[in-house]
């Protein structure tokens, strides 16, 4: 599979951000359209069908906040890291697609106390976690995954954010898939501003995070060459 435009470029091929509009937005069919829209299809398919048929019983869990645009980046993500550090795809890529459904469950009005850099309800954070890794099995059992596969999964799942060691090579990448997202054009986009940060200041922090947050080595230059991409974008000079 050929690495996505924003691999590629640093900037998805439809991305054009206008800093007047809050949230992320681009154009589409010659009208300003914005990021949240549920049916959002920007280059970034998933055109598996295998994959796809687990997206589709993801994306009705995913629709607070961005995380079906997060999910579908941090997916690509995941497919690149496994095509340079290995791992198993049938424990992998359904990991990434299910990760996040478990935020569903909760108000998206507390969403913002329970991640990010200013975590505040920490139960919230770890109960995304342990709901969505029971809805995950539900899912995979329906679809029909042996046992042994849906337990990995569901442990994947139940500490991708709040467990800081990693249990194996497939936990590592879903872990760095999922943070790569932060690093990414539209990721960036939507961070700093729902963080309330300058993009100078949110660039910091995702360069202090690099050495703290990621498993693999590919992952890490894959953030670094996004950082650069960043700089670049919003002409961020720092020493």
């Amino acid at each position: 599979m050929p690495l996505p435009v924003q691999f590629r470029t640093g900037i998805s091929h439809c991305s054009a951000i206008s800093e007047q509009v809050p949230g992320v937005l681009f154009f589409k069919e010659g009208k300003l359209m914005d990021r949240n829209d549920e049916d959002l299809d920007c280059g970034w398919e998933i055109e598996n069908p295998e994959h796809s048929i687990i997206f589709e019983k993801a994306k009705p869990l995913l629709k607070t906040r961005s995380n079906a645009l997060h999910t579908r980046i941090s997916y690509h993500f995941a497919i690149t890291l496994l095509e340079k550090v290995g791992g198993d795809p049938k424990i992998v890529i359904p990991a990434i697609l299910l990760h996040d459904i478990g935020w569903s469950i909760i108000p998206e009005s507390q969403h913002a106390e329970a991640f990010g850099p200013y975590v505040k309800k920490p139960e919230l954070q770890r109960l995304h976690e342990t709901e969505g890794a029971r809805m995950a099995g539900e899912i995979l059992t329906d679809l029909e995954y042996s046992g042994h596969q849906i337990h990995e999964i569901e442990e994947i799942i139940s500490g991708h954010d709040t467990r800081s060691d990693s249990l194996n090579s497939n936990d590592s990448i879903v872990k760095d898939a999922d943070k790569l997202w932060r690093y990414s054009y539209e990721g960036f986009t939507t961070d700093y501003k729902r963080f309330e940060k300058t993009p100078r200041d949110c660039l910091i922090w995702l360069i202090e995070s690099i050495s703290k947050w990621f498993f693999t080595e590919v992952a890490k230059i894959l953030a670094h060459k996004e950082v650069l991409q960043r700089k670049a974008n919003y002409g961020i000079e720092l020493d």
